[in-house]
């Protein structure tokens, strides 16, 4: 990655942003729930947050 001094290493461009940013390098989580306490640093991740838990619908 290269990143503060981060050795993880990713097969494809897509993968490397995925890993910038997830919470190994971003700490400001920008995506709300809006059923629950819940904040995550990626779209994709509070999608996936909102199809499990039935109260976050």
């Amino acid at each position: 990655c290269g990143l503060d001094g981060c050795a993880h290493r990713c097969n494809t461009l897509a993968d490397m942003r995925r890993h910038r940013e997830s919470l190994a390098h971003c700490a400001e989580k920008k995506h709300l729930c809006p059923g629950c306490p819940g904040s995550f640093t990626r779209e994709d991740a509070l999608k996936r947050h909102l199809s499990v838990i039935p109260r976050c619908r």
